[in-house]
Formats: structure tokens, C-alpha cells, sequence
């Protein structure tokens, strides 16, 4: 199966939804950036994707998954939901 990122963005909006996170890496509220702290998304670089997520209120992040192919990015977000579930941490 090829991995599109279309697909990566929906395991991305996924995981996000079912760890309450916010689907977006920032907000506008009044005119103003609020950065959306634990929010995971897709980083780009060259033919490779990245995972990060919002780490501070000033748009930080940490590497989640470095810099990798499109379908080990998808292994490695199965992996990450597997686990969750198997944690008690998602109803799935």
C-alpha cells in the first residue's frame, strides 16, 4: 500500500482526537497565536516526514519521530495508537 500524506494527515487527526489535542498546531483567538500544547503533525523535509508536537505556549516542539518515509512515519503512528490502546488510554 502506498502511504500518501493524506493518509498520514488522517492517522495524525486520529491520534490528536483520541489524546484530546487540538486537530491544529496553533489558534487565532482575538488576533492573537495561542500555540496548542500536545498537538501532534507532520513536519517536511526534502522526501522525508517528520512527527512533532507542540512542546510550549511559544510553538516548541519535540521530535516525536524523526525524520523517516512516509510508511515508516504510518508504522510508527499504528505503533504509538496500539500502545495507547493497550494502555487503557483510548477507546477504540
Amino acid at each position: 500500500m502506498r502511504i500518501t500524506d493524506k493518509i498520514l494527515s488522517a492517522q495524525i487527526d486520529f491520534l490528536n482526537k483520541k489524546t484530546n489535542n487540538a486537530l491544529s498546531p496553533a489558534s487565532k483567538i482575538n488576533d492573537k497565536l495561542i500555540w496548542n500544547i500536545g498537538n501532534y503533525h507532520l513536519s517536511f523535509y526534502d522526501s522525508f516526514v517528520s512527527l512533532h508536537q507542540i512542546s510550549n505556549d511559544s510553538g516548541g516542539v519535540s521530535e516525536i519521530c524523526p525524520s523517516c518515509t512516509r510508511k515508516e512515519l504510518y508504522k510508527f503512528i499504528q505503533g504509538m495508537l496500539l500502545g495507547l490502546d493497550r494502555k487503557g488510554k483510548l477507546n477504540l
